[in-house]
């Protein structure tokens, strides 16, 4: 039998040392920036976009919502064209720093271009990009979208990433490891431990379980909601949760919701705080997404791969401030610290340090990166479709094999006192030692699609895209859980712009995504009026919320179809509806249910068809297809049934 790992030390990557020198206006910014005054000279509408910055300046007469097409979006910081035309403004107070010279080259996809041709200009093949990225070497790319480079002409290079060890190989069941069902609405998400109770996240909610209340005998385990009266701290609205972390030197736990808000929670105290406001940052265009966080010391830090960064996030500051820019951010989806160091986990499973170096290459790749962690004085990275473990600490990394009859795909895992704890669907498995690898015998596995007990490809009818030859956008930030600034509110569905399907283009026809039946659609809308909708906005803001009856208005123009199995599709911001359509009439996948629109945006309000995009949302018993999901996982699920 092999005693795991503990109390153990990495050994040192490439430290992230904070920066913050600036840089001029990037060619891209220039290049857009040029386009936007050319566009606004020549009196032509400006692009639309949803979560922007205000403007509050009472002379200038554009509305205080205008943006770009979603490929702008991916990449391109915020610049005030009223401020920009009245003169030179003062640089922004959000410090930038300089990429690192060891960071990988980026390509960013352009209109038109193919994955062959790209990595042609490169001196690479189609499948060594492709392998690099992580992604289908068959897959249409998205405008926007980043491709980390490597050989051939790219420029830079990576650093040699730590010594090669061994990894140990081992396995763990009865009778060391034991199994309970976790009572909990949602399957659980995440998980820390402090002071000897588990912290899991469920459903947007926090539940506590305390260590001692897991004996190996306990078959069922019911964790205990914490949260503050009417889920509000200190006037802020305690949001669909995303992620936690714990912060050690005060002893309490640090969580972020789907809005970007920050919380605190002393379990000593029973007390909540609010540590930061989710709110645009002054001078960028894009604010950060955040997919994840984690804590060294006191600071907390957050991943945005939408815009290949990493952010501090001071308790008490009033924005992020950012700490390290480069294209091998982008390939990330988690992140976590020990012993002053940042390392991230890629989607395609593998480990670098803050740096972008290969940290812990002998191990063999994650299947699916589902969580990485710091706990117990190490790293835990879960392959959650290998039903693998891996332990990185004091000596050799251990690769542990979950053989455990009809586990599912794992989703968190925490660890204290040298023992683990793995969440896998409604179950908890505890670890208590592991074996050798031989050890434990191969075991049958629970491989279905699972959302909150629903079998994706069994208890979902076949989709289909609304648009014919589109693919699902790249950018997460068109995905449900992103954040929605603008409204301080959480997307619930999937946004289609130009770019993302062929031809999309205002007034496009949208088709059923499968058959079902129309339970809504809206014949007698009626566009807001610049008058109606600024005290929408201003209620909105003053709640720090978008309450359901705002969402509503602020979705325009919609049908929704009641498919099988309880499954709903809507769509939003439509121009017009079907007019031979009514509620209780059956339709066919691919039929067309209404055209692409800017309705309920801030462009319908004020007369402007520039920024339209289809918005459209699929409900599972009540819950939109990513709630309790992060984002990287909602995005694997969309992908798997489209």
């Amino acid at each position: 039998m092999l005693h795991l790992l503990r109390k153990g030390r990495l050994q040192r990557g490439h430290g992230l040392a904070p920066r913050a020198s600036r840089r001029s206006l990037s060619l891209a910014t220039l290049v857009a920036t040029a386009a936007f005054v050319l566009a606004l000279v020549a009196g032509r509408a400006l692009p639309a976009l949803a979560a922007g910055p205000e403007n509050n300046d009472p002379g200038c007469p554009l509305p205080s919502e205008i943006g770009a097409a979603s490929w702008f979006l991916a990449s391109m910081p915020y610049i005030d064209i009223c401020a920009y035309l009245s003169g030179p403004a003062a640089p922004a107070e959000t410090p930038e720093p300089t990429a690192s010279p060891s960071a990988p080259a980026e390509h960013v996809v352009a209109e038109g271009e193919t994955l062959s041709e790209i990595a042609l200009s490169y001196g690479m093949t189609a499948e060594e990009l492709a392998e690099l990225n992580g992604i289908d070497p068959g897959n249409v790319l998205s405008i926007g979208m980043r491709l980390l480079l490597t050989g051939g002409n790219a420029p830079g290079g990576e650093e040699p990433g730590s010594a090669p060890c061994p990894v140990i190989q081992a396995s763990a069941c009865a009778p060391h490891t034991t199994e309970h069902a976790l009572i909990l609405p949602f399957e659980a998400s995440r998980a820390v431990i402090l002071d000897d109770v588990l912290y899991l996240l469920s459903g947007g909610s926090l539940y506590r379980l305390p260590l001692s209340q897991i004996p190996a005998t306990a078959s069922i385990l019911e964790p205990e909601l914490v949260q503050p009266a009417e889920r509000i701290v200190e006037g802020i609205r305690l949001q669909e949760l995303m992620d936690l972390a714990v912060d050690d030197t005060a002893g309490e736990l640090v969580l972020i919701n789907k809005v970007g808000d920050l919380f605190g929670f002393r379990p000593s105290t029973g007390l909540w705080s609010v540590r930061m406001v989710g709110e645009s940052i002054p001078g960028l265009w894009l604010d950060p997404q955040f997919v994840a966080i984690t804590q060294m010391g006191s600071m907390t830090y957050g991943l945005d791969i939408d815009g290949a960064r990493l952010w501090r996030l001071p308790a008490g500051a009033s924005y992020p401030e950012l700490e390290r820019e480069g294209a091998y951010i982008a390939r990330a989806i988690d992140l976590a610290a020990l012993d002053g160091q940042l390392y991230l986990v890629n989607a395609n499973g593998t480990l670098v340090d803050g740096s972008g170096s290969p940290y812990a290459a002998d191990l063999p790749r994650l299947g699916w990166p589902a969580d990485l962690a710091s706990s117990d004085d190490a790293l835990l990275a879960l392959d959650g479709d290998g039903r693998r473990v891996i332990v990185l600490g004091e000596g050799d990394p251990a690769d542990i094999q979950l053989q455990v009859a009809g586990v599912q795909r794992l989703r968190t895992a925490a660890r204290a006192d040298g023992v683990i704890y793995v969440v896998a669907g409604s179950r908890l498995y505890r670890i208590g030692a592991v074996q050798e690898a031989s050890a434990c015998a191969s075991v049958p596995r629970d491989d279905r699609w699972l959302f909150n007990g629903v079998d994706l490809l069994a208890g979902v009818p076949e989709l289909t895209l609304p648009f014919e030859g589109g693919i699902l956008p790249a950018r997460p930030r068109s995905f449900p859980g992103a954040r929605r600034m603008y409204r301080y509110g959480i997307h619930e569905g999937v946004d289609f712009y130009a770019g993302d399907a062929p031809g999309l283009a205002y007034g496009s026809p949208v088709g059923a995504i499968a058959s079902g039946t129309i339970i809504r659609i809206d014949h007698d809308f009626s566009e807001m009026t610049p008058e109606a909708y600024g005290p929408v906005m201003a209620e909105i803001e003053g709640l720090h919320a978008t309450p359901d009856h705002l969402l509503d208005k602020l979705r325009g123009q919609q049908v929704w179809v009641q498919h099988a199995r309880g499954v709903v599709s809507r769509y939003a911001h439509l121009s017009r509806v079907a007019s031979d359509l009514q509620v209780g009439d059956q339709v066919e996948v691919g039929q067309t249910l209404g055209y692409v629109g800017v309705s309920g945006t801030s462009d319908g309000v004020y007369r402007s068809t520039s920024g339209y995009h289809l918005h459209w949302e699929i409900w599972l018993d009540g819950q939109y297809l990513g709630f309790g999901l992060t984002i990287p996982e909602t995005m694997r699920l969309w992908r798997l049934l489209f």
